[in-house]
């Protein structure tokens, strides 16, 4: 257990530095899990059936190591004291059995089409779909099946 005096003490830059970066690098590793399609669909949790759940690693096994290969870059960075940004995502271009959902977009808004055009191939863009199943768990949670019946088919 910590100590109350631990507690309270002011973090140093470098405390702070690390605590982000910690959660930047699970944010990272995460997001080749929950943050994939295969063939136009996203890899999502599977209750029913955990050999396709997007926590198994061994489904569609490509995801893990490029989290690895990403984690270990942006360690890499944070030891060299360096900025993070894309060097973690390059080893999205060396596999070919999965693409980043919207990882082009965000790239784009970002860093301009001149990088995110390398991304363009790699990368499910899944606006539209996501979209409607956050309306649609919506309006199913508040019960408004009118309402979703009309979103839906617009």
């Amino acid at each position: 257990m910590l100590s109350s005096s631990y507690m309270y003490k002011i973090p140093t830059e470098d405390v702070k530095r690390a605590f982000v970066w910690g959660m930047a690098i699970h944010n990272l590793a995460d997001s080749f899990a929950h943050s994939t399609a295969v063939n136009g669909k996203r890899i999502k949790h599977n209750e029913k059936n955990n050999k396709i759940d997007a926590d198994n690693i061994n489904y569609y096994p490509q995801r893990w190591e490029c989290a690895i290969k990403a984690v270990e870059q942006s360690i890499l960075t944070y030891t060299n004291n360096q900025e993070g940004g894309l060097a973690e995502y390059h080893v999205v271009f060396k596999q070919n059995d999965f693409k980043m959902i919207n990882i082009y977009n965000y790239v784009k808004e970002i860093y301009g089409e001149t990088t995110a055009k390398y991304f363009k191939n790699k990368s499910e863009n899944m606006n539209k779909q996501l979209a409607k199943q956050v309306v649609r768990k919506l309006l199913r949670n508040f019960g408004c099946a009118e309402k979703r019946a009309k979103i839906m088919n617009k």
